[in-house]
């Protein structure tokens, strides 16, 4: 398979997870919106990524009132797709 393909692959997912983060956040703002049977799919689908930082947030900052998580998902995210095309031969 050719690099440049895997390349527009794994940045299409990148940007899809990314998308579906910030409609998550967005969503969540929206009275009446949890029940909503998009927003769970996008939670079911999200909830892998974002639940280990979720973790780590509660660990470290157990009285936050804000859910930083999903901010820290992204970050991490981008930082993985650096490595990721960093790794790859272009």
């Amino acid at each position: 398979m050719d690099i440049g393909i895997i390349i527009i692959i794994v940045n299409l997912l990148v940007r899809l997870l990314e998308f579906t983060i910030l409609a998550e956040v967005l969503l969540s703002w929206i009275p009446g919106m949890r029940e909503n049977k998009i927003y769970e799919l996008i939670v079911t689908f999200n909830n892998p990524i974002i639940e280990p930082f979720r973790r780590i947030q509660q660990n470290i900052f157990s009285n936050s009132m804000i859910d930083f998580s999903p901010m820290f998902a992204l970050i991490f995210i981008n930082i993985l797709r650096s490595i990721i095309f960093t790794v790859l031969p272009l």
